[in-house]
């Protein structure tokens, strides 16, 4: 019989969404209810009311049309607001990026968000 000595152990899957050796920084943000599955590597802008994070739209007028951060893992935030992490700095893929262009490149370098081609 197997004893449980209390470890637990699990798969990491590699995606290489971080590129390079740049020091990555993480926090604990909330997706909005209603943004649906936000995928890992999503940029994210953050609402000015409440301060919670929403997928990144250059056409959006509530604050997250300023691209902020990069979403850390998959989420479903459909039917009620998550609690993830985000990124706030690192080098990323610019081809593991959902909802990049090119336009917001210097935005997200003046915060510390590197977007590399590899």
């Amino acid at each position: 019989m197997a004893e449980n000595l209390g470890f637990t152990s699990e798969t990491i899957n590699y995606d290489n969404l971080v590129a390079g050796t740049a020091d990555v920084v993480t926090e604990g943000a909330t997706i909005l209810l209603g943004e649906g599955v936000i995928a890992r590597g999503t940029v994210l802008g953050k609402v000015t009311a409440g301060g919670k994070y929403r997928a990144y739209n250059a056409v959006n007028v509530d604050g997250s049309q300023n691209p902020v951060a990069i979403c850390a893992e998959e989420v479903d935030a459909t039917l009620a607001d998550v609690i993830t992490s985000i990124y706030l700095a690192g080098a990323f893929a610019k081809s593991k990026l959902v909802g990049y262009a090119d336009a917001i490149k210097p935005t997200l370098r003046a915060l510390g968000i590197f977007v590399k081609e590899v």
